[in-house]
């Protein structure tokens, strides 16, 4: 959490100075705003229903307590964070798994090989277990290592362009075997998940 702060905002919930300006463009003191959308600490953007209100654009937007108020912004990116993008990830998790026992159910013997550790900045990832996503077994639980899925949940914070972090792909032919790949950069080519991995804890 906090190296995903300090990706998004640096920890500044307000552009610095107190000069406040009168004209429409002054950001002086004001909320800390990066594009496209994001606000505050957490750089909130485009929500879903219980975090945020809906706006003129038909999405949910960060109410104003949570752009004036850095406990709100916290509040509110920690519910997103642990709600939406972590459900979104443990169902994809999930989709995996039902393809993987697909697979082995005609393909006892035949392993689908996971993909090598990664290094994300300092933080290294690995197809393991995970403590955040229970119920689901990907072997051993490191405990110098993140799992791939924690890879796959903070690159959906920031979205998933281009695919969840590790993906595993099945082809259209059911005879060829699933494979897994990761999809590191988003449609920006940024690699989300090492410029987290790269902030201070």
């Amino acid at each position: 959490m906090t190296r995903l702060i300090r990706q998004e905002s640096q920890y500044r919930q307000f552009n610095p100075g107190t000069k406040y300006g009168s004209a429409w463009t002054s950001s002086v003191g004001c909320p800390n705003w990066g594009t496209p959308h994001g606000w505050g600490l957490m750089q909130l953007d485009v929500l879903n229903s219980s975090c945020g209100e809906l706006h003129r654009d038909g999405k949910y937007r960060p109410f104003a307590e949570a752009l004036w108020n850095w406990k709100e912004n916290l509040k509110v990116g920690y519910a997103f964070l642990t709600g939406e993008k972590k459900g979104m990830t443990k169902s994809e998790i999930l989709a995996y798994e039902k393809d993987m026992k697909r697979w082995y159910k005609d393909n006892p013997t035949d392993s689908i090989v996971s993909y090598s550790n990664q290094l994300e900045g300092r933080v290294t990832f690995m197809h393991a277990s995970s403590t955040n996503f229970s119920g689901v077994n990907w072997g051993i639980l490191s405990q110098s290592f993140y799992s791939f899925m924690d890879a796959m949940w903070v690159k959906s914070y920031n979205g998933n362009s281009r695919g969840f972090y590790y993906q595993l792909v099945v082809p259209d032919d059911e005879e060829l075997k699933p494979y897994w790949q990761l999809n590191r950069m988003n449609s920006k080519n940024h690699n989300y998940v090492e410029a987290v991995g790269n902030q201070n804890e």
